[in-house]
């Protein structure tokens, strides 16, 4: 990806699971501990996952567990933080 930490900003989103490239293969995930999926279903908080945009979506840096379990647990959303280059 080639991001230069120096020259990188986050931003805060609330994203579609769907839209997450990585979801169409968690269907065949199976690391996920279940006191994730079970702490998330209890409503504990977790840190966003972080993604970057790609063309058409969002590709998965950091948090597969997180969104696993979001999409093991029907939720349509989750908090993401966007990397950004900004521009010199």
């Amino acid at each position: 990806m080639g991001l230069e930490p120096e020259e990188t900003a986050y931003r805060l989103l609330e994203i579609p699971i769907d839209d997450i490239g990585e979801t169409r293969s968690m269907a065949s995930w199976t690391w996920t501990s279940r006191l994730v999926i079970e702490a998330m279903k209890q409503g504990s908080e977790f840190p966003p996952i972080v993604v970057f945009r790609k063309a058409v979506g969002w590709n998965l840096i950091d948090g597969v567990n997180r969104s696993y379990a979001a999409w093991h647990l029907g939720l349509t959303t989750i908090r993401a933080y966007e990397l950004i280059q900004i521009p010199q």
